[in-house]
């Protein structure tokens, strides 16, 4: 049935019967995929070398090859490494507690997502009540939705777990977390993994401020808007004084073109951490900054000047430069932050017997864990360039990555007209190739892509509709805890 490739030919009711053909050599692609992920994590601490300095221990080693293997799985599949190590954990228990799932994955019958489903719930429960929990989903998974799927598998969870709910909240309250999503536009989202009284306590607070300035005489903002504003002032500016934020003062990072800070440009900066924002909100910024940094860069590259050191430990200027440079760890599919990250040598320091030297072209900041992985592991990495890492991981497989690649400054500078007319003649004449006119934005009447907003995003709710109504309901309240 699935021979050939074109679909011209094919009727209502075939093409019906094609795609559940292919659903089903999905579930044994999926099937495969995890026993594979699963004999990934078995041999996983056979390949480590032999034990170094401070990676001794069974436990150590146990955990660094459990890393190791979901690093080696995240650069595969160019997954971030807490997704990876999630597979990789799923793809274990699957092969270890839940067979019979595992069997119907090969038969076609079920696919990852509802496999991940009897995952998740049913792994706190005691080996011995497992096969139960599993069979009792099984007979009754064919015809349902992923959503009732859940509904069903976490009712049978609380009345088959010999657990009380008391304890097992004790224990999912040790994995309480923020995360922090970029989405375009110079936005983000801010998750909370959070206990639910507590999550339901801030969603109502939020509500009940937002429709009391609401009825304020000149209040213009949507109740959704407001609901953000205040979120925002509560955290940023509430509690200064006393309590357990008291003196501690949001301190983001920003990069700014000179000639955007001097309001001469509009060339975006760089928050640490996100990305590109707009050159007035950097302004903002700055416009209350209590230090400020100088970065020098080539005239006409726009690259970042580099520094020559000779001593091990890199100086202060030439390290946050490196950082500057280096926003996040280089390691393929890791997006740690840079102040978060120690800076090291990408070939070891020449003082110790390599040829390693102290300057921008063999520094990174690479994370705890990764750093560990090139130490312990067997994981390697060069840096053909400055700001290009290469790594070769324990099977062999190079990935190249250029963590500043989104925020360096690309290509030759750009002068706006109004520094060009400030300039004498001869100088103006220099930079004329250089001088370009502010970009127009869309006309009138153009639509705007908003496609990557979730479902609930009031704009979405509003397009569908044909209004422009903000209101939208709390994530908590559609979607399961996002993972971090």
């Amino acid at each position: 049935m699935l021979a050939g490739s074109g679909t011209g030919g094919l009727g209502y009711q075939e093409t019906v019967e094609h795609l559940a053909a292919v659903h089903r050599v999905r579930c044994w692609l999926d099937g495969r995929e995890v026993a594979l992920e699963a004999r990934l994590g078995e041999t996983a601490l056979a390949q480590l070398p032999p034990p170094g300095p401070g990676c001794t221990t069974l436990r150590q080693r146990q955990l660094l090859a459990a890393t190791s293997a979901a690093e080696e799985l995240g650069c595969l599949l160019g997954l971030p490494e807490e997704q990876a190590r999630a597979r990789l954990d799923q793809a274990g228990d699957l092969h270890r507690l839940f067979p019979a799932t595992l069997a119907a994955m090969a038969a076609g019958e079920l696919d990852r997502e509802q496999a991940a489903v009897i995952v998740v719930q049913g792994r706190s429960l005691p080996e011995e009540a497992t096969a139960g929990f599993e069979q009792a989903l099984l007979g009754r998974v064919k015809g349902r939705s992923l959503r009732s799927l859940r509904g069903m598998a976490r009712r049978l969870r609380e009345r088959t777990h010999p657990e009380s709910i008391t304890r097992r909240r004790r224990s999912a309250e040790e994995r309480r977390n923020v995360g922090v999503e970029p989405a375009p536009d110079g936005m983000a989202w801010l998750n909370a993994y959070l206990p639910a009284e507590q999550a339901a306590a801030i969603d109502d607070r939020l509500t009940r401020t937002a429709v009391h300035l609401r009825g304020q005489h000149g209040e213009t903002r949507s109740r959704g808007q407001l609901r953000a504003d205040v979120f925002a002032d509560l955290l940023m500016h509430a509690g200064m004084d006393t309590g357990p934020a008291a003196g501690i003062h949001a301190e983001p990072s920003v990069t700014v073109p000179v000639l955007s800070l001097l309001g001469l440009g509009g060339e975006p900066a760089t928050l640490d951490g996100y990305g590109p924002i707009p050159a007035d909100a950097a302004r903002q910024l700055c416009a209350d900054a209590k230090s400020f940094y100088r970065i020098l860069t080539h005239p006409e590259t726009g690259a970042r000047l580099s520094y020559g050191k000779s001593r091990y430990r890199p100086p202060a200027d030439l390290a946050r430069m490196v950082r500057k440079r280096d926003e996040v760890c280089p390691f393929a599919g890791c997006r740690k932050h840079g102040k978060a990250c120690q800076i090291d040598h990408t070939q070891a320091f020449r003082a110790d017997g390599a040829t390693g030297e102290t300057d921008a072209g063999n520094l990174g900041p690479p994370c705890e864990t990764h750093h560990g992985l090139k130490t312990n592991a067997g994981w390697k990495m060069a840096q053909p360039s400055p700001g290009v890492f290469e790594v070769t991981t324990p099977a062999g497989r190079t990935y190249t990555d250029r963590p500043g690649e989104d925020v360096a400054p690309s290509g030759r500078p750009a002068y706006p007209p109004a520094v060009a007319v400030a300039l004498p003649e001869d100088q103006r004449r220099q930079i004329e190739p250089l001088v370009i006119q502010p970009p127009t934005g869309p006309g009138p009447g153009e639509a705007t892509d908003d496609d990557w907003l979730p479902a609930w995003h009031p704009a979405r709710k509003a397009r569908a509709a044909g209004d422009r109504q903000q209101d939208a309901p709390s994530p908590n309240q559609l979607q399961d805890p996002p993972p971090f």
